[in-house]
């Protein structure tokens, strides 16, 4: 039996032990379970199984010769019958299990990461899961955030602003936050400032799929959440203080 020809039949969907089955049916002819068991190598107690798999994508038809039951493999040409069957059974699925992931996609996560090494991570991980043009709304200390890692920070947000994405970012009234107001375009980004005076030691990301809260004081930690009430939540709130803050400040 040739292994080619199985590796080619699984490729095309038949699972291992219906290939070895359907060609052993090919080169025995009318055949026992017995015989077709042998030729295969699949064993007596698995093939009946097969078999009936084989029947129902007319691979294979039971013939009775008086008492004897003998199987044989029907002509290949049934291979596109049975592979259009299963398209059209996974076509039918598809919707279903879309369905499936939506659900589990509406659930409540969360995660806890601490150290910087795993903060930097989950920022690398945004990057790579955040989809071209969606909104990128952050709230935080530009100044704090960036002594955390300057090299890397800047690096992220170079990285950032290849996206397209549509970031808009609200800080408080430091030196670099004004530094930064100057470098709007660059970063791919609209900056607003919060009134002097106001203080605040977590960055806030909020994207389509998640809201990151990121503590910057020792020891620096991120909060992953994914869930949409949630997120909705931050953004409004996030909204009024956009609007809050609607005048660019200069430096």
């Amino acid at each position: 039996m040739s292994e080619k020809l199985i590796e080619s039949l699984v490729d095309i969907g038949l699972s291992d032990n219906e290939a070895r089955v359907y060609l052993a049916g090919l080169e025995l002819g009318p055949c026992t379970v017995l015989q077709l068991a042998k030729h295969s190598g699949v064993k007596r107690t698995t093939i009946y199984t097969v078999i009936e798999s084989l029947q129902a994508v007319e691979l294979i038809k039971i013939e009775l010769y008086g008492w004897k039951k003998l199987f044989t493999a029907l002509k290949p040409d049934n291979l596109g019958t049975a592979l259009n069957r299963r398209q059209k059974l996974l076509t039918s699925l598809i919707p279903k299990l879309e369905n499936l992931q939506t659900s589990k996609s509406s659930r409540s996560e969360l995660s806890y990461w601490e150290g910087l090494k795993a903060v930097k991570n989950v920022y690398n991980q945004l990057l790579q899961t955040i989809e071209l043009g969606q909104d990128y709304l952050v709230l935080g200390n530009q100044e704090i955030w960036l002594k955390l890692d300057p090299v890397f920070f800047q690096d992220f947000m170079s990285r950032r602003a290849l996206l397209n994405l549509k970031i808009r970012i609200i800080f408080t009234d430091t030196p670099t936050s004004r530094e930064f107001l100057a470098l709007q375009k660059k970063l791919g980004a609209s900056i607003r400032l919060l009134p002097e005076g106001v203080t605040m030691t977590t960055n806030l990301v909020i994207t389509p799929n998640q809201v990151i809260i990121n503590q910057l004081l020792s020891p620096p930690t991120a909060i992953v959440i994914t869930n949409p009430s949630i997120i909705q939540t931050h953004v409004q709130t996030f909204e009024l203080l956009w609007q809050f803050c609607n005048t660019s400040k200069t430096i």
